[in-house]
């Protein structure tokens, strides 16, 4: 689909035109999707947040300003779509805090996630607590910073970089028992 077109059904879409959003779900359905997955535990949560996100998408587009990349502006509903579902968990679950740990100064190395098929390193990412899963997710894919992913968790910048550690701590378990590296 070309920006033109693009455009012209996000114009529809603030009409509530159904074929319209149909078509842009559509669109856009795989890419939404991807994002979800890296923040929920299973498939079918991912679905549910999904059609959330989706909703959300349709609910604010009279925000989008046409011209822009739309796409990004969809992406940044999707993650803050999907930081709100994590909220939610956490409020029945109780948020793993520890002591500070210091940053690394440079981010993980990811050879080892290199040597996997996507569908694994999802399958693993997803299990991961919700604290740590979505602290990897804000610092490794969205490239925020544990004063941002503080700010908007509504945690210290020493819990982030404490879950973060730990969902790396984590992950190298998981990759060593699953046998994906050499």
């Amino acid at each position: 689909m070309t920006g033109e077109e693009t455009e012209y059904l996000l114009e529809r879409c603030k009409n509530q035109d159904r074929k319209a959003q149909k078509l842009i779900y559509e669109s856009l359905y795989g890419f939404v999707f991807s994002i979800a997955r890296r923040y929920c535990k299973s498939t079918e949560e991912s679905k549910e947040c999904t059609n959330d996100i989706f909703f959300k998408i349709f609910d604010k587009i009279d925000s989008y300003l046409p011209g822009t990349h739309f796409k990004a502006w969809a992406s940044k509903i999707a993650v803050r779509t999907a930081i709100d579902r994590y909220r939610t968990e956490i409020k029945k679950t109780q948020l793993i805090t520890s002591q500070e740990i210091p940053e690394q100064s440079m981010r993980m190395d990811f050879q080892i996630l290199d040597k996997i098929e996507i569908e694994e390193k999802i399958k693993l990412i997803q299990k991961l607590s919700p604290a740590y899963r979505t602290v990897f997710n804000l610092y490794v894919f969205e490239q925020y910073t544990h004063e941002e992913i503080a700010a908007l968790l509504n945690i210290s910048e020493g819990t982030s970089k404490s879950n973060l550690a730990k969902a790396r701590q984590q992950l190298k378990q998981l990759f060593t028992q699953f046998s994906f590296i050499d």
